[in-house]
This record gives structure tokens, sequence and C-alpha cells, in this order.
């Protein structure tokens, strides 16, 4: 059962800043995602916190300033309101931040780093980002429609398809190609762009007006991480597109990653690998293309949020559960249903899946239960985008105090 605490708007009131504008809404998993399910979710809700399992500040914070002093503001706030963060120290808390480098900084921060982290960005180098956290996919507009495109009619016959239809690129990367700038990606797009810029069959540009068409037609698509974490595997599973993933330096998790297997899906590469990249693409046989293609229209649901035919939801719920048996306030009689039954859900394509069909959901459709009984979903509604402080970070409508959506690449997208 998971307690949602009902923060007033003047608490939860920030400064926007260009990652709440940004016009493809990646910075906004917790206002477009999390909080419109669980909301909905009468049989995970509960209106008495002492029935709960896990208590959610319904805050979203992003590539900001001062991102640290205010959620140590919201601390201060649910520490005073109700007895339970001190009964833990903070253990079954739950916060969220989906700025590029947030996992770490929650993770370091005094009186956070205790509780759990949902964050699209963490790195292990060093020790750090304990099992605890969870490394959350991205809400990303658009790609749950490309999906249900992409994976129609899955079968024998989609997979047949599939190889005709991948006639493009054998390898495809449209984005900031960094160069001159030492750190950001790791290096590896500013190294794909150098050894591959002129390679046959490779398409690395910082551009592309077929952008979509692209990822349609080729074969294997690079997935490097940005400033921080990246979009583009979820673009690569959405239309179809083999994703080509980079080991990291620093240890940064992949999305989910205690959980999904990358292998069933995906390709892995070391950087040092990038010269032979070609080579290496070349030399994947058929059948495994095809293996992997099914690993992908079985995969791509977990990592799309939008409902029903988005399953993220479920999957992060799944990890919190586990998460809260962990802990030493524990209830002996909590069980967690298992993520694989998302797996075991209708597959992709087939008449079940188009109606939404996701087997042993949490969801019961008690959706005038729990938290909307009680009448205090005003934070929760802030934070989903209706209310909060405006552009000055202090007037009442607009959507920012949740962190919320619009503008461009130029103002805080990710390239």
């Amino acid at each position: 059962r998971v307690y949602v605490y009902d923060v007033p708007t003047i608490v939860l009131a920030r400064r926007s800043y260009a990652s709440d504008w940004d016009r493809q809404r990646l910075f906004s998993t917790l206002q477009e995602g999390f909080v419109p399910a669980l909301l909905a979710d009468g049989a995970t809700l509960t209106a008495d916190p002492r029935a709960a399992d896990l208590f959610v500040v319904p805050a979203g914070t992003t590539n900001s300033e001062g991102m640290l002093e205010y959620l140590q503001h919201l601390r201060a706030y649910v520490r005073r309101a109700l007895p339970y963060y001190n009964r833990s120290a903070g253990a079954d808390h739950v916060w969220f931040c989906s700025g590029d480098h947030c996992g770490d900084a929650l993770n370091g921060a005094p009186g956070l780093g205790a509780g759990i982290a949902l964050a699209h960005y963490f790195t292990t180098r060093g020790g750090g980002s304990p099992a605890r956290h969870i490394s959350l996919a991205p809400f990303l507009a658009g790609a749950t429609a490309a999906a249900r495109a992409t994976y129609e009619g899955y079968g024998p016959r989609w997979l047949r398809a599939q190889r005709r239809q991948r006639d493009g690129p054998l390898l495809f990367f449209a984005g900031n190609l960094a160069i001159g700038l030492t750190g950001y990606s790791e290096g590896v797009r500013q190294a794909l762009h150098r050894h591959h810029a002129n390679t046959s069959g490779f398409r690395i540009v910082a551009k592309s007006p077929t952008y979509e068409e692209d990822y349609r037609r080729s074969v294997f698509c690079a997935a490097p991480l940005g400033e921080g974490w990246g979009i583009r595997l979820t673009w690569a599973l959405a239309h179809g597109c083999i994703p080509v993933l980079f080991r990291s330096a620093r240890g940064a998790r992949q999305f989910f990653d205690d959980v999904l297997d990358y292998d069933a899906f995906s390709i892995t590469v070391e950087p040092a690998d990038i010269p032979k990249l070609r080579d290496t693409l070349a030399a994947v046989p058929e059948a495994r293309r095809d293996a992997l293609r099914a690993g992908m229209a079985s995969h791509h649901r977990l990592l799309l949020w939008e409902r029903p035919y988005g399953q993220a939801y479920d999957v992060t719920l799944r990890q919190l559960c586990e998460r809260a048996k962990r802990l030493r306030t524990a209830r002996a009689s909590l069980r967690c249903p298992p993520w694989t039954d998302l797996l075991l859900a209708a597959p992709a394509g087939t008449s079940e899946a188009r109606r939404g069909g996701r087997g042993r959901s949490l969801q019961n459709g008690e959706a005038e239960g729990g938290v909307r009984r009680r009448g205090a979903a005003r934070g929760l509604a802030v934070a989903a985008g209706r209310g909060g402080a405006g552009r000055g970070g202090g007037g009442r409508g607009g959507a920012k105090a949740g962190g919320a959506k619009a503008g461009g690449k130029a103002g805080g997208g990710k390239a």
C-alpha cells in the first residue's frame, strides 16, 4: 500500500527551468506517467498512513539550480506534517528527480539518499547507486503510438516483413555529436562521428529530416548516453530498430536494469571497439537479429508509460514493492507479484494487447478508491500539472510545482 503526501501548493511551488518547458515532455515522467497511474490505482493507494508500506512525496525536480535545496525543503515539511518519516529515518519514503545527474545527487543527499530514489540516471562507479534506488524509464511523448504501429500483427509474418523493411542504414544515429566536448556521452558520440561519419552503410548525423523514417528502416540504432541519461533506447524499441548500447565507464545503469535482460533485445558494445563497429554489426546473423526483434516485441511495453499499452508503471510498482519488503518496518504479510508476468501478458500486436491486456495488473479498476475517496489529491494534482508556481515561480496555475512540459531542445530537451 502507498500513501501519498497531500503537500500544499505553497510548499510544492518552485521556479521553473528550461527542462520544465521541454516540448517533448522528456522530464515529466512523474506528472505524465507515474502520478496519473497511481491516482487511478485504488488497489495500491491508501488514505491511512498507518497502513502504508511506502510514502510518496509528489514533487518532480529536474535540471535546476537549488534542486537539492528544494527537496530538503520538502523533506522538512513531511518530517513536520506526519511522524512517519522519523519512524523509519526516511527509508520508506520515495523521491523523484528527472535531471541528467539527479540519481547520484539524490543518493548522496543527507536524509534523501536513505530513501528510495526514482531517477533516470545512476552511476555505480565508486560504490554509488545502492540497489534500493530504481533506474526509471523516461516518459517519451509519441513513443507509444509509434510502438503500436510498429508491432501491429506481431508473429512470423511480422518478422519476415521486418527483414524486408530494414532496407536502410545498417546503423543510424542522429543527435548532438558533441564535437569538442569532453565528458559528454562519455566520448561515445564523438567516437561514432570520428570513426564512422563516412562509413558505408552507417548514417551518423547531427540532424535528420527523415528521423522517424530512419528509425523504421535501419537495422541497428545507436543509443548512447548524453549529458546524463538518453532517449534513443526508447525510440529504437518503439520503432523496432535493434538498440546498440555502449558500456559505461561510469557504470551508468540502464532503465529497470535490475529486472530486464538487455541481452534479449539489444547489443552492448565496448567503447574501445567502436572503430570496428561496422564489422561487428555486419557479422550478426539473421537468426540473431530475429531473436532480438522478438525480444523487443516482448519487452518494449515495459519501458512505455502511456496506459493501457505501456507497462512502465506496473514494472515500477512491482519494484517498489520489492524495496518495501526489504525494509525493517515491512509487513510480514506483504506479497509482491512477479514483474515477469508482464512479459506473459498479451503478445504485442494481438487484439488483447490493443485492448490493453496486461496480465496480472496491480490495478483492479477501483479508480474511485484510496486517495480520491478522501478528497486529498491536491498535492498529487500539483505534481501532475494542475497547479503550482508559474514561470516566475510564485503564481497560481501553470504546471511547475511538479516540473512541467513544453519548450524545445534549445530550452532543455535531450539532444
